[in-house]
């Protein structure tokens, strides 16, 4: 009974691991390094609300 609640608390506590580096690599500005930036531009006139 103690060793299956280990094993379970060791596999979630690796899982939150993993998690927490991948969120970590998503978050990182080091990340958009490689990815050309997009700017949005703004067409004034080319809509008009009525």
């Amino acid at each position: 009974m103690i060793a299956s609640f280990l094993v379970v608390f060791v596999a979630l506590a690796a899982c939150q691991a993993l998690l927490a580096v991948k969120l970590a690599d998503v978050l990182s500005p080091a990340s958009d390094a490689g990815k050309v930036a997009t700017q949005q531009t703004r067409q004034d006139g080319a809509v008009s609300l009525a």
